[in-house]
């Protein structure tokens, strides 16, 4: 959907979203757990340069019968920095959870920044910048909790 007018002209923080399902099949039960609105631009005003993003959407739940040791992935491939390239990141994680889980950027455990953790769900957000920590095939690891319930809706990498 292109809804920048929509967003271009509100004169406050929230937008009101309507959102309907109906139980066809009598084994579904028709919960909505979240609704999100994604969206990316380019600050022309800004003398950086080109921002490049990836959102990588719907992940597989890991519940509490998943073992605390079984971590899910998510790849953010073809970057397109160089080994020395200077760059900054953000990275944002959208999940729901009884717990926030625990995180991992090519291999190395991270705690996120300004972590906000609702009643069930929650949003990180982890930003770096220099030269290290790009690869060419780079991935977000991610697993529950103890004792908890974890589900990663989208996550979203910005480079600049």
């Amino acid at each position: 959907f292109d809804i920048k007018d929509n967003i271009s002209s509100m004169d406050s923080d929230n937008l009101n979203v309507r959102v309907t399902t109906y139980n066809v099949t009598g084994k579904f039960d028709a919960r909505v757990k979240t609704v999100q609105l994604v969206y990316a631009y380019n600050d022309t005003n800004e003398s950086t340069g080109e921002t490049t993003y990836w959102i990588n959407e719907g992940h597989d739940p890991m519940t509490k019968y998943v073992s605390s040791n079984t971590c899910n992935m998510t790849w953010f491939n073809d970057t397109g920095i160089a080994s020395g390239d200077e760059y900054s990141a953000t990275l944002w994680v959208d999940y729901l959870a009884g717990i926030d889980g625990t995180y991992k950027w090519n291999g190395t455990s991270f705690t996120p920044t300004n972590q906000i953790q609702w009643k069930y769900a929650g949003l990180n957000r982890l930003m770096w910048s220099g030269t290290p920590g790009m690869l060419d095939d780079n991935y977000l690891e991610y697993a529950r909790g103890s004792n908890s319930w974890y589900k990663m809706n989208f996550a979203v990498l910005a480079i600049e």
